[in-house]
């Protein structure tokens, strides 16, 4: 596979910028109170190479710990992020909570017999009891809530406005 392929691969499983929307320099750091990049990075994102980028993308954690953050944005997308959720709905204890306000469904097996596979962009999920189907829409992204130690509390989908 050549470097091209590997980064537009690449590059279509990440979202496109670490951005939060909540664009604020900390003074301490000099990193953006929302998504953890310094100055310099957030004027040349567009045009950083690929390899630059990841380096940040894997540097954000510690930068949001420093900065005292309780949520991380995952460098996930499409594909990618299927996979994860696929793989993090078979952990013991997972629960989905999906819908919005006054219009919501829960999802779990709390025997673990969770059945995930992925077909034709779909997540699909099923117990003895109850099946759903989850196909992310373009833009989609994941948040990791954390709680004081920096372990993930929650897993949050939001689309990017």
């Amino acid at each position: 596979m050549s470097e091209r392929t590997a980064s537009a691969d690449l590059a279509s499983s990440m979202p496109p910028s670490p951005c939060v929307g909540i664009c604020q320099i900390d003074l301490g750091t000099g990193w953006c109170g929302g998504c953890g990049r310094s100055e310099k990075e957030l004027a040349s994102w567009r045009d950083m190479p690929a390899f630059a980028q990841r380096a940040v993308w894997a540097d954000l954690p510690r930068r949001n710990a420093i900065l005292g953050l309780s949520f991380r944005l995952l460098p996930l997308a499409g594909a990618a992020l299927l996979e994860h959720l696929a793989c993090r709905s078979l952990l013991p204890g997972t629960r989905w909570a999906i819908g919005v306000h006054g219009a919501s469904v829960e999802f779990a097996a709390d025997d673990g017999s969770v059945r995930a596979s992925i077909e034709a962009g779909v997540l699909h999920l099923a117990t003895r009891g109850a099946r759903a189907a989850l196909a992310l829409p373009a833009g989609a992204r994941a948040f990791e809530l954390v709680d004081g130690q920096g372990r993930t509390a929650r897993l949050v989908l939001a689309l990017h406005r």
